[in-house]
């Protein structure tokens, strides 16, 4: 037999259900031109607790939010496109308004996977994966605890890679950084140092694989450059020589026309 406690303690979890619905309200809201603009439930103080749904004007699912009492989304979320697919479930943090946290995936609007990862108080941590719409791997980013950049690996949606870089703990990049073309061609090569500053040659290129710009930076900070710095044509003619101290000071520029005849600069 069952002892006479437990059915006091099941009749007072029904009490407190029941009278836990009968403070909640479901509600339906409209917009001005009268179409349904949201449906949930509110508390007896008025504020949206549970799921709610927001619908656009034309009837579709617009989003979903989870509200505890207050006027703030807590929990899961779901955010859809016109055409009723998927376009972005995550969490919201109790802490921090619409603060993401917990699992996140985002969506292609034919149902493609677009990239997943997970948040920590905001910030993205640990590994996310990007697709391009046709469901090729579009990149690779893996995020510290505490939301820096680690390493990162993009490619093009032909499946040839795009770059691979790697970062300082600051999340600034760091070591050689090479960029390619869709057809694996190299666009630009770039040296950086351990605290995230350009130095040694730069150099990028056209597809043809013809030089398009090369030249040296200073090593001082990120943008500041040294020496000569020539961009061309793309059949290899000079086009233009920039000059500059080893400071990143600006001493003097030089043009040509696609003859290699230098173009007098205007007074």
């Amino acid at each position: 037999m069952r002892p006479p406690y437990s059915y006091l303690i099941i009749f007072l979890l029904l009490l407190s259900t029941h009278i836990t619905r009968a403070q909640e309200n479901q509600v339906v809201e409209y917009f001005n031109t009268g179409e349904k603009k949201s449906v949930g439930l509110k508390n007896a103080a008025g504020f949206p607790t549970g799921e709610w749904v927001y619908y656009r004007k034309d009837g579709t699912v617009d989003t979903k939010f989870t509200y505890n009492g207050t006027d703030k989304p807590v929990g899961p979320f779901k955010m859809y496109y016109h055409n009723g697919q998927l376009q972005t479930k995550g969490s919201y943090a109790s802490e921090g308004f619409y603060s993401m946290d917990g699992p996140y995936e985002d969506y292609y609007s034919n149902g493609q996977l677009r990239s997943k990862g997970v948040y920590k108080e905001n910030r993205s941590v640990g590994s996310w994966m990007g697709y391009w719409e046709n469901g090729q791997l579009k990149s690779k980013t893996t995020y510290s605890s505490e939301g820096v950049i680690i390493s990162n690996t993009e490619y093009h949606s032909n499946g040839n890679l795009r770059l691979d870089a790697t970062y300082t703990d600051k999340g600034d990049f760091t070591g050689n950084l090479n960029i390619y073309y869709e057809d694996g061609t190299l666009f630009t090569s770039q040296e950086f140092d351990a605290l995230g500053n350009k130095k040694g040659v730069y150099t990028s290129f056209y597809k043809n694989g013809s030089i398009k710009e090369q030249g040296e930076y200073a090593g001082i900070d990120y943008f500041k450059k040294k020496g000569a710095w020539k961009s061309f044509y793309k059949d290899g003619t000079l086009q233009m020589m920039v000059t500059y101290d080893n400071e990143g000071n600006r001493l003097e520029i030089k043009r040509y026309d696609t003859n290699g005849n230098l173009i007098p600069e205007k007074e």
